[in-house]
């Protein structure tokens, strides 16, 4: 799915991120090139790149420190949300 949209949408998966819930959410992002964040209380290792508790932690985290550092990145948001 990630290949594919970056395809369609002329995505650059190494500057993106995918944001996930769950270990296969990053697992998708490694394959795919992307760097990885995994939203959960606990932060059990799956190789990803950032854990943050909230989508507002990560956002302050990344957005608000290359804004101060003034600099331009580029950011797709792929979000993976399951409903049980």
């Amino acid at each position: 799915m990630l290949l594919r949209a970056a395809k369609d949408l002329n995505i650059d998966l190494s500057k993106s991120y995918m944001i996930g819930d769950g270990e296969n959410d990053v697992k998708a992002g490694i394959v795919a090139g992307c760097k990885t964040v995994l939203i959960s209380d606990e932060c059990d290792s799956f190789n990803q790149d950032i854990c943050v508790s909230s989508l507002k932690e990560f956002v302050d985290r990344v957005f608000w420190a290359v804004e101060k550092s003034q600099k331009i990145i580029e950011v797709y948001w792929l979000y993976h949300i399951c409903l049980i």
